[in-house]
């Protein structure tokens, strides 16, 4: 039900993010680290922001009947009306 990030010199946990009402199966970073996507057995798909532990995005829960095992993410770089350029980099989960 949580993610844990852990400081791999220390071992301590540095941040938790709470949300998925069942067991979480997927975790992938996104955008440069700075995000993470999350898929659990509750079939929800949830994004977070690592800076400020929040969830930015939470899939409705009806676009899956059952748990969430599998979890990609694909980035691309686009400008403001979507045509790939040296630009901001979108990430899109694919579940």
């Amino acid at each position: 039900k949580t993610i844990k990030l852990w400081h791999l010199t220390s071992y301590a946990c540095v941040k938790t993010f709470q949300g998925h009402l069942e067991s979480v199966l997927r975790v992938r970073f996104l955008t440069g680290g700075l995000q993470l996507a999350s898929s659990g057995g509750d079939g929800l798909v949830k994004v977070w922001t690592l800076k400020t532990n929040e969830c930015e995005f939470t899939s409705s829960g009806t676009e899956h009947e059952d748990k969430v095992w599998a979890l990609d993410v694909s980035t691309t770089t686009t400008d403001d009306d979507g045509a790939e350029e040296d630009g901001a980099t979108a990430a899109s989960v694919v579940v």
